[in-house]
Formats: C-alpha cells, structure tokens, sequence
C-alpha cells in the first residue's frame, strides 16, 4: 500500500534538502577557513616568506568565497526566520512601534553583525595579500557600519 504525500510534506522535504546542501556549503567554507588560517598559512610562512603565503592566502581566500556565497541562502533564511521571531516577541512585549520599521531596524543590525562577522573571516587572509587592502576594507566597512546606523535611527523617529 503507497502512502501519498501531501504537498506540504513534499515542499517541506524540498526546503529540508536544500537547506542541508547550503548548510554544507557552510560548514565547507568554515573547514577551509580553519585549516588555511591555522595550518596552510602558517606553514607557508615556514617554507618562503614572501610569495608562498600569499598564494596559498588567495586560493583560500577564493575558495572559501565560493562556499560562503554557496551557502548563502540557507543563511538568509535563518537570519528572516530571526527576524520574524524577534519582531514577535517585541509586538508581545508591547513595543510602541509599526512593524514595517521593527523590521527594518532588526534587518540593518544583522546585517551589520554579518558584515563583521565576515570581516573576521577574511581579514586574516586579505592581510597576507596586502594589509592596504584589508584597511581599505575596514575603512569602507565601518562608513557602511555608521551610515547604517544613520538610516535606522531615521527609521526610529
């Protein structure tokens, strides 16, 4: 006897797989951090100190690249799945705002911890290629960061 499948349980078990593929992605590009910061680098350092390291700094700075924007998508749909619960739990607690701005509020400090949390990532790396570019980055990411700030604390008012 076949049992059939309801559309939900079939469109769930889509979701369920692709959010595993992307979580693999993920985690790939985590492994790849880990063992090129903390082994590939470093031993690169050992055996020639000028173009090894940076070399070996670009091919995992590309792939590790790869993987996160790969995984990307499973990572934006837990940070909207967040979203959704911290915009309830504020309307239950009685905060006097429309949730069109809660939203928005909640979206621009994510993000903000998103692009940290990858600058952490890459900083290693990119300061092996050329510490100008890593402070060029961190000087654009921090303009981002106040301008940011700028529009939420409109979005507030």
């Amino acid at each position: 006897m076949k049992i059939k499948r309801s559309h939900r349980s079939e469109g769930m078990s889509r979701v369920d797989a692709r959010f595993s593929t992307e979580s693999v992605n993920l985690l790939t590009a985590i492994l790849i951090w880990l063992l090129g910061v903390n082994i590939y680098v470093p031993a690169a350092f050992e055996v020639e100190q000028t173009y090894l390291p940076m070399i070996c700094s670009l091919t995992i700075l590309v792939a590790f690249s790869f993987f996160i924007f790969k995984g990307a998508r499973s990572f934006n749909l837990l940070l909207s799945s967040l979203l959704s619960l911290l915009l309830g739990i504020c309307q239950r607690r009685g905060v006097k705002a429309s949730p069109d701005n809660m939203r928005a509020v909640f979206k621009g400090l994510t993000s903000i911890i998103t692009v940290l949390i990858l600058y952490c990532f890459y900083q290693p790396l990119l300061m092996v290629i050329s510490p100008t570019v890593e402070g060029l980055l961190f000087t654009f990411i921090i303009l981002w960061i106040l301008y940011t700030v700028m529009v939420i604390l409109g979005r507030l008012k």
